[in-house]
């Protein structure tokens, strides 16, 4: 018989990882035990190896693995999360793309000052660089993004430990 479990995404995201270390190990110990190396008879060691039975082991995991994720990806699309309209997935793909957009661009931006001036060493005359935006207003802009950040954050981590899933 299928045995059904049911726990929630938080637990299945960790059994993932679990299972992922347990592949891992599993063919980390199949490199080391698949051959023995010896001068003599005497000398050979015989390790507790068997290929099918290490394929099985690994079958059953990999089985594991595709429901759990199965179930994880149909929750992650589904689920809301509390913030827009937006689903765990959606939640997800919008951190992704408001700290791109903080991280490699507005940080920067809000920390420079509107009007700074140089010296041209060349000609002796003045160089002007004018910012065409408001550094305050970036920074309350990056500051409303951070915090749409942690509600999306805070969304997700509910969703995951409040979501049953059964695979």
């Amino acid at each position: 018989g299928v045995m059904i479990m049911e726990i929630c995404l938080a637990e299945a995201l960790k059994r993932v990882k679990a299972i992922d270390t347990e592949m891992s190990e599993v063919m980390t110990e199949e490199r080391n035990k698949c051959q023995t190396v010896y001068r003599t008879v005497e000398e050979k060691i015989v390790y507790d190896y068997n290929f099918d039975q290490t394929r099985e082991i690994l079958d059953g995991l990999r089985k594991e693995l595709l429901l759990l994720k199965r179930a994880i990806n149909k929750a992650n699309n589904e689920v809301q999360i509390g913030v827009e309209d937006y689903t765990i997935a959606d939640g997800l793909v919008m951190m992704a793309l408001i700290n791109k957009e903080i991280q490699y661009h507005l940080d920067s931006m809000g920390r420079k000052e509107e009007r700074t001036s140089q010296v041209d060493m060349r000609n002796d005359s003045v160089i002007y660089t004018e910012l065409l935006y408001d550094p305050k207003q970036c920074r309350q802009y990056v500051a409303n993004r951070r915090e749409l950040l942690a509600k999306i954050q805070l969304g997700i981590d509910r969703a995951n430990l409040t979501t049953m899933i059964s695979y």
